[in-house]
């Protein structure tokens, strides 16, 4: 993006309009019904100051696809919090992700990703980056968990991989492959089904706890 600190404050601010309004569009529809004219009368901001900021029509969707999906994933370890113990933290962070995957908009970008050329991997690239890095985070919480007696020995990294692709992704990509975006999935089964299989007997007993506590 080409904007300058010496533009006036209010091509600026239209610029960073144009790329909301055009990301929720890119969340409800088809990129290729988004409407380039309409997304510049909305945010008052010119079509070409819009095209001469990012280079073209294209660049400026591509970074809209990058931004739309990036703001909407749910930060790594935002579900993090001191007093619980390490297999609850996987818990709350597998269900923020399929909560993510499993909403209307979060499909819709997925859909208008997949239609994307394949050689097109840059606006896809910080949804993988988190991935890697939400693996990573519950790989290491699994090893705390197996520390403490809680989860079963073996690859703490693989099994949260293992955890994660179980709770998130066939709630985002399966139905995405098979052509089907209805419909909503038990995410809270979804989750304890996924974290069950590597809990222990005490693991299983403080999740059961937990549980029951919640609000």
């Amino acid at each position: 993006m080409s904007v300058t600190a010496e533009e006036p404050r209010n091509k600026r601010d239209g610029l960073t309009e144009a790329v909301r309004i055009a990301a929720e569009a890119f969340t409800a529809q088809s990129w290729r019904d988004i409407n380039m004219t309409e997304i510049a009368r909305a945010a008052k901001c010119s079509l070409s100051t819009i095209y001469n900021a990012f280079g073209g029509k294209e660049q400026f969707l591509l970074y809209v696809v990058s931004h739309a999906v990036n703001v909407k994933m749910p930060d790594i370890g935002a579900s993090d919090h001191d007093s619980l113990r390490p297999e609850v933290l996987i818990w709350l962070n597998l269900h923020a992700h399929a909560r993510f995957l499993a909403a209307d908009q979060t499909r819709q970008a997925f859909a208008n990703l997949a239609s994307l050329p394949v050689e097109v991997v840059e606006p896809r690239r910080p949804y993988f980056e988190r991935i890697s890095r939400l693996c990573d985070h519950i790989g290491q919480l699994t090893a705390q968990a197996q520390e403490a007696g809680s989860m079963r020995p073996g690859d703490s990294r693989a099994a949260g991989v293992n955890m994660l692709a179980l709770s998130g992704w066939r709630i985002g990509l399966w139905p995405l492959v098979l052509g089907d975006l209805a419909g909503q999935p038990d995410l809270e089964q979804l989750t304890d089904d996924a974290i069950a299989p590597y809990l222990t007997e005490a693991g299983a007993a403080h999740m059961a706890q937990w549980r029951s506590s919640r609000p």
